[in-house]
């Protein structure tokens, strides 16, 4: 387990090619991971989001592309996965929304939840839903009440994190003009 509770990494030994996806928070776990993974006759291909991470790795089974961009780096990751057929896993290391959208782009190009490992890390920026306006905004991970851009009301910030809108909820901390406001 990391600092935060969350379980590190662990190369599947079954599969026929690893795919590691990450932002500029995972440097630690992906150097363990990496580190694992040699014992592995795996491929590995790793995807990152930046240029902080400066890994090394045998050029023979470790692959390494950097985007600046989230969405050119989810095309690619989905192009690989799709090229590598049966067989490949994929571990995300990084904040809880970029986890969050990889791997919900991974599941709809047909992967498994059992295919997919994730490793949390870092405080970043997190999506967040008004419930009352239902307009999504970015929040820091470090705040619990913010107040709504698209509305105004102070929000608290709930740990319930919604798949499908790819966002933390966020309600009004004041109940009674939550309730006169609807």
């Amino acid at each position: 387990m990391d600092k935060s509770g969350h379980p590190f990494l662990m190369p599947d030994r079954y599969a026929r090619r690893h795919v590691v996806v990450t932002d500029w928070n995972g440097h630690d776990a992906v150097s363990r991971f990496l580190a694992l993974a040699q014992d592995t006759a795996a491929p590995v291909d790793l995807f990152r989001l930046d240029d902080a991470i400066e890994l090394c790795g045998d050029s023979q089974t470790l692959q390494m592309q950097r985007y600046d961009d989230i969405d050119v780096l989810i095309g690619a990751v989905i192009t690989a996965v799709r090229a590598a057929g049966m067989g490949v896993r994929v571990y995300l290391v990084g904040h809880e929304a970029f986890a969050a959208r990889v791997s919900a782009s991974m599941e709809a190009c047909g992967l498994s939840r059992r295919e997919i490992q994730c490793q949390p890390c870092g405080i970043a920026t997190l999506q967040l839903f008004c419930v009352h306006c239902r307009k999504i905004s970015q929040g820091n991970g470090a705040q619990r009440k913010i107040t709504c851009p698209g509305c105004n009301r102070r929000l608290e910030v709930r740990h319930h994190y919604s798949r499908r809108l790819g966002a933390y909820l966020a309600v009004s901390t004041d109940v009674d003009a939550a309730c006169d406001a609807s």
